[in-house]
């Protein structure tokens, strides 16, 4: 086999690597960014079930409703932590003291 041979066949191995590799890249790519919007949606979920949760135990406090969800107190408190950080306005520091006017 020649060298001229030897080269162009490298090459061919070299293009068809490459056309490879962009292929499967493309595949993680697009994988990721459906896994990226199901993400998003779980989370939506989430903060859905923790706000229901946290009605419960308004409604029922928090031992009773530990013990209809079946979970551990601790565990639904944080839960329900998470639910009124998820409904607090978005613009943390409006109307706190640290924000207000000063007293005259």
């Amino acid at each position: 086999m020649s060298r001229h041979q030897t080269d162009e066949a490298a090459r061919r191995r070299l293009l068809a690597a490459q056309r490879a590799e962009s292929q499967a890249l493309r595949v993680v790519m697009t994988v990721a960014r459906r896994k990226e919007a199901l993400q998003e949606r779980v989370n939506a979920v989430d903060i859905e079930l923790a706000e229901a949760q946290a009605t419960l135990t308004s409604i029922s406090g928090v031992g009773r409703a530990a013990s209809l969800l079946e979970l551990d107190e601790r565990e639904l408190r944080q839960r329900v932590k998470r639910a009124d950080a998820a409904t607090e306005p978005r613009n943390p520091g409006i109307g706190t003291a640290r924000n207000s006017p000063p007293e005259t």
